[in-house]
C-alpha cells in the first residue's frame, strides 16, 4: 500500500496567497509601497511569468493590513457587447465588497465615458465607510475588443 506525501509544488497555474513555496521579489516590495500609498499600479509582463500569483500574494497579505482586495478575471468576462462587458465587471466588482449595499445605487457603466463615474461612486463610498479598496483586473491581455483601448485610456 502506498502512501500520498503531500507536496507544495504544482505543475503550472496560480499559486495561493499562502503558498510556502511562493518566492518573494523585488515586485512585491514596490507593489505594496504603491498599494499603502493607494497609488496605480500596472503590473505588465509576458503570459506565465507570476502576475497572478503576485495578486493572490497581495490580496491574501493586504487583506490582513485592513485593505478590501477584489479581482477579477477579464478573459471570463461576458464579451456579447460592451455595455454588457461593463455591467459584468461592475457587478462582479460589487459582490465583493460588503460595504456596496450601504451606499446609493451604483450607475453601472455602459462605455468608457461613465466608467470613470462609476469608480469615483465606487471610491466615494468606499471612503464614507473607511476601506481601502484595491481593484486588480487580471489576463487583461485577452481583451480584444474595440472598446478595450478605450476603457484602458481612461
Amino acid at each position: 500500500m502506498s502512501s500520498l506525501a503531500y507536496s507544495p509544488f504544482q505543475a503550472g497555474g496560480a499559486l495561493p496567497a499562502n503558498s510556502i513555496v511562493y518566492v518573494r521579489r523585488e515586485a512585491e516590495v514596490e507593489a505594496v509601497q504603491q498599494l499603502r500609498r493607494m497609488a496605480y499600479l500596472k503590473l505588465i509582463e509576458p503570459r506565465q511569468q507570476g502576475k497572478t500569483s503576485l495578486i493572490n500574494w497581495l490580496s491574501g497579505n493586504l487583506r490582513t493590513s485592513g485593505y478590501t482586495f477584489t479581482v477579477v478575471d477579464v478573459s471570463t468576462l461576458d464579451e456579447s457587447s460592451e455595455a454588457a462587458w461593463y455591467n459584468d465587471l461592475c457587478n462582479r466588482l460589487l459582490r465583493q465588497v460588503n460595504f456596496a449595499s450601504n451606499c446609493a445605487h451604483f450607475n453601472l457603466p455602459t462605455a468608457a465615458s461613465t466608467w470613470r463615474r462609476f469608480l469615483a461612486d465606487f471610491a466615494d463610498c468606499a471612503g464614507k465607510v473607511g476601506q481601502r479598496v484595491v481593484i486588480a483586473l487580471d489576463e487583461i491581455g485577452t481583451t480584444r475588443h474595440t472598446w478595450a483601448e478605450s476603457f484602458f485610456r481612461v
